[in-house]
């Protein structure tokens, strides 16, 4: 055989294709770290605040009447799994049921 015939690997035993080991390329430490309140400013506070406020008005002020129409199909959709799962368990208790009659009766 020559030494073309070999498939050779220079990896890490272990290692996922694609990964690199180096901790300084990405990551953890590439993402900002969010301060706690107690190290932020006033004015940093209150331009998160004010930011919060706007996303949460931004929400309330796009909201449709999708709420009755959720409540709706979530009613049905309940009401529809209850019936299954009671239809499933009855019939699985009257087999379970019919099987103990047959097995007292021919034991």
């Amino acid at each position: 055989m020559k030494n073309e015939d070999f498939l050779q690997h220079f990896g890490v035993k272990g290692m996922k294709w694609g990964k690199t080991s180096s901790k300084s390329s990405g990551g953890a430490s590439s993402k900002k770290r969010k301060k706690k309140i107690s190290e932020m400013t006033n004015d940093e506070l209150k331009t998160i605040n004010a930011r919060l406020q706007l996303e949460k008005q931004y929400k309330d002020l796009t909201k449709k009447d999708t709420i009755k129409g959720r409540k709706f199909v979530k009613e049905v959709l309940t009401n529809s799994a209850k019936t299954v799962a009671t239809a499933y368990a009855t019939k699985a208790i009257t087999r379970s049921v019919e099987n103990l009659i047959k097995n007292k009766a021919g034991g």
